[in-house]
């Protein structure tokens, strides 16, 4: 399952995000994207088939054989191969949980004038934003002046 939800706002500040995952080389759910990682995957395939493989990896110390081993002891191949973050718009949060969740305050500008004019359809909307975290919930203000005050 995943265990970290990043939220957006807006479509506009999911799109900067996703690039910025994206260049840090983070592997994320949502947005249309896709783990990167394919060597990663394909091993891990093998390892979920035959967890003997590990011990075919000679360029791996034995210290290192020995870590992979006893992961896949704990947990499923499956398991390790799904992303840990989630990137969605706090519409498409509805309904699930996560463990974290990091929310950012940033609104369109557009998105905030309607927020000045109808406050009360915002916070319905920030309330589910707020109510989706598990554990712990980490609020991002940027630099941005339309925010969300929360």
């Amino acid at each position: 399952p995943v265990k970290t939800f990043l939220l957006f706002r807006n479509n506009f500040y999911g799109l900067g995000l996703k690039k910025m995952l994206e260049e840090l080389g983070i592997a994320f759910k949502g947005t249309g994207s896709i783990l990167d990682w394919p060597n990663v995957v394909t091993f891990l395939k093998r390892l979920d088939k035959d967890q003997a493989c590990v011990k075919d990896l000679p360029r791996l110390p034995p210290r290192a054989r020995q870590y992979l081993s006893t992961v896949l002891d704990r947990y499923e191949a499956k398991e390790l191969l799904e992303p840990q973050i989630q990137l969605m718009s706090i519409h498409r949060a509805k309904g699930k949980e996560a463990d974290r969740v990091i929310l950012f305050q940033a609104m369109a500008r557009e998105t905030y004038r309607a927020f000045l004019k109808h406050p009360d359809e915002e916070h319905r909307v920030w309330y589910v934003g707020i109510t989706r975290a598990r554990e712990e919930l980490v609020l991002v203000r940027t630099s941005h002046n339309d925010f969300y005050p929360i």
